[in-house]
């Protein structure tokens, strides 16, 4: 593989590593509610600052060192985020010593483009390895072991609701993972469907493209009076009895004289039995004891096991909605795109369709569905932080709370692990799609 003389976008990351000396880096206030004194680059008064910048000029020299470029910008970025970590925490240290206990020091815009800038730097390097991606979140670990953020307002936040933390970031990440579960059991058949069956081609992508159109807000509303009049009025011993029946109905689906019921009756399955699915997942994930309890009386009302009008309910339901476009348009495109010559290789080999199918498309197609599956993930835990509008939790509760009050640091608090956690989840997918894809077709 030919190496570039130099990289644009490592040069860009690096640049902007070299502006964000020229805006203040930290944000000095005596207590949380008023507006505080920026601290600049020439106000800082550790010599570390400067460091970094020698650091960020060396990232800069590394873009034009085709042959050792990787090694060394990697080793650079972990450097000189350590080394912004390093004047923060001193600058700190040194601003708070004086300072009455309810002082707050709080990142400014420079801290933010610096940040910015390695994330570009890192987005450049993972063009040649696919796991650079993972060098900020895992220098963002490294620097919090080393005590950097401890003195810090969203620090100081933290240790204030630390109880509420790690129930709240369980259950986000239960509603994302359950939703997204969710989504691929539906919007893979149904890409698949769109690609077998041309008549219903339009329909499905047409329908997935139009739920992306509705507001969160307007979901959440629309769904709160059929999820509350169902929690209230059904027991749960009742749908088991239904999801029995529909169930019996889909054993006896290949007989001719019952097909189109038990088609029926596999869709009202998977109405009814989904959404009981991800309410118990997310129950279980996010260690809900009363909710797991009340799984188990077969007397519980629909309500009493979450199915609500505000809650987890309506949260999953509009996040499963929203994960289908990407999902069931990828899943229609890797199928459409595979060679007709393929294909025919594969029938002529003696393959029925059911084998192609499994043998010829879905491998060949498999990239293609993981990169929407990719893409459906961080869609949704990004929209997963307004479940706390409706009284699902998640890390909204604290951007909520902190807007509430007034309050930037808890903002964020909640704000911050959304963004390091959805970039480790996508550098997961995109490490699990190459692990997938067939080594014949990995770039």
């Amino acid at each position: 593989m030919m190496t570039k003389r130099f990289d644009p976008v490592l040069l860009l990351g690096a640049g902007l590593g070299l502006v964000a000396s020229l805006f203040p880096l930290l944000l000095f206030k005596a207590n949380r509610l008023v507006l505080g004194d920026f601290i600049g680059f020439p106000d800082l008064p550790v010599p570390h600052a400067y460091l970094m910048l020698l650091a960020f000029l060396a990232l800069l020299a590394s873009a034009f060192l085709p042959k050792f470029r990787l090694p060394i910008a990697s080793s650079l970025v972990v450097i000189s985020w350590l080394l912004l970590n390093w004047t923060i925490s001193l600058t700190t240290r040194q601003l708070l010593a004086d300072a009455p206990a309810i002082a707050r020091v709080s990142f400014a815009p420079g801290f933010w483009l610096a940040l910015f800038a390695l994330y570009v730097a890192c987005f450049a390097l993972s063009q040649r390895w696919r796991w650079a991606f993972l060098l900020l979140p895992v220098a963002v670990l490294l620097g919090s072991w080393l005590g950097h953020y401890e003195l810090l307002g969203p620090a100081v936040e933290f240790r204030s609701v630390a109880s509420e933390f790690l129930p709240q970031t369980l259950r986000h990440l239960a509603l994302s993972l359950v939703s997204l579960v969710l989504a691929a059991l539906i919007g893979l058949p149904l890409g698949i469907l769109a690609f077998r069956q041309r008549q219903f081609e339009n329909i499905i992508l047409g329908g997935a493209g139009l739920l992306q159109t509705l507001p969160s807000i307007a979901l959440f509303g629309l769904l709160l009076p059929p999820l509350a009049y169902l929690g209230r009025s059904f027991q749960l011993s009742q749908v088991l009895i239904i999801l029995a029946i529909l169930i019996l109905f889909i054993g006896l689906r290949w007989v001719s004289s019952l097909r189109f019921l038990g088609n029926l009756a596999v869709s009202g399955t998977l109405i009814l039995a989904l959404p009981l699915f991800g309410l118990w997942l997310v129950s279980l994930l996010s260690g809900e004891s009363a909710t797991l309890k009340s799984w188990l009386n077969l007397n519980s009302s629909l309500a009493d096991i979450g199915l609500r009008g505000i809650g987890a309910a309506p949260v999953l339901i509009a996040l499963t909605l929203y994960a289908l476009l990407p999902i069931v348009v990828n899943t229609h495109l890797g199928l459409r795109n595979i060679p007709p010559g393929t294909l025919d290789a594969a029938t002529g080999m003696g393959m029925n369709a059911r084998q192609r199918f499994w043998r010829a498309e879905f491998p060949l197609a498999l990239p293609f569905m993981m990169e929407g599956l990719r893409t459906a993930l961080v869609l949704t835990f990004g929209i997963t932080t307004v479940a706390a509008l409706v009284g699902a939790g998640g890390l909204g509760f604290f951007i909520l709370r902190g807007v509430e009050n007034a309050a930037p640091d808890l903002v964020l608090l909640g704000a911050l692990p959304i963004v390091l956690l959805a970039l480790v989840l996508d550098s997961f997918m995109r490490g699990l799609s190459w692990l997938l894809t067939p080594k014949g077709l990995r770039s």
